[in-house]
């Protein structure tokens, strides 16, 4: 085989190798998974500051999460999160707790996160659990996936869905909520 035949063969299976490559990278695209995340959650409330400033506006509250669980295609996964909670006139004679604003960041086990946008509305079913907690029903439950907040494989993540979930809210001595919460969506990384 001659020397030019040689380089020229060289060069195609470098050029037939590199859009393979391509190829092959934009086939596979973004990866489309349900996903499915519970929560053990517990949630603070605090007033907003005196003066009215904080990220919620003249929102009279904020409600601060913690959680850990498990999550379809993601594993172990913790969250933390902040929202705005404003109370209104609910059934039993307790309020119901209306939040907005908030913002979760999700975090698998290796450290690679994404945040999402949440809202809804904890409303109580009349009923308490063994610690005189009562129980709390999450309402109208949204999440969306803000873009480009992901590290790692989420630095692409889209996405959104529905919130569901409990809470135990000691509206009386005013020592927080536990619960737990499920985001149930798609989400594309």
């Amino acid at each position: 085989m001659s020397q030019y035949k040689t380089t020229r063969l060289i060069k195609n299976t470098l050029v037939l190798a590199t859009f393979s490559c391509a190829a092959a990278n934009a086939l596979s695209g973004p990866t489309n998974v349900p996903f499915k995340g519970t929560f053990s959650t517990i949630e603070t409330l605090a007033p907003a500051n005196a003066d009215g400033e904080t990220q919620c506006g003249t929102t009279p509250m904020v409600g601060m999460l913690v959680g850990s669980g498990k999550s379809t295609n993601l594993g172990r996964i913790n969250l933390s999160g902040i929202d705005c909670v404003t109370p209104s006139p609910g059934p039993y004679g307790l309020p119901n707790f209306n939040f907005s604003d908030g913002i979760i960041t999700i975090t698998a086990a290796n450290g690679d996160n994404f945040k999402v946008y949440y809202s809804g509305s904890f409303q109580p079913t009349g009923g308490q659990d063994s610690s005189k907690k009562f129980i709390y029903k999450l309402q109208n439950g949204q999440f969306s996936v803000i873009p480009k907040s992901g590290t790692g494989r989420f630095v692409n993540v889209t996405g959104k869905g529905d919130l569901t979930g409990t809470e135990y809210i000691d509206v009386v001595g005013e020592t927080g909520a536990t619960g737990e919460i499920t985001l149930s969506g798609t989400i594309s990384y």
